[in-house]
């Protein structure tokens, strides 16, 4: 169970992370690196998804490192 918490929060933190970054690499037309957070974004919403589909008390956890992915990469430099 707390594998389980680990993962849905600790991949929900990098995949807005990884989303934000997106977000930057495609306002700066950078196509390759695009590319590659698309790819990625996909992997990581497929891994979180399947955590919170068994077990609706993931979405906790997951909404928690939305939460902390977000802010994170606001304060990105």
């Amino acid at each position: 169970m707390i594998w389980q918490i680990a993962l849905t929060f600790g991949g929900m933190v990098i995949l807005d992370f990884v989303w934000a970054r997106y977000t930057v690499t495609v306002t700066q037309r950078l196509p390759i690196k695009s590319g590659s957070y698309a790819a990625l974004i996909m992997l990581l919403n497929g891994t979180v998804t399947l955590t919170y589909v068994h077990d609706p008390w993931m979405i906790l956890p997951a909404a928690a490192g939305a939460f902390v992915g977000t802010y994170l990469a606001g304060k990105w430099k």
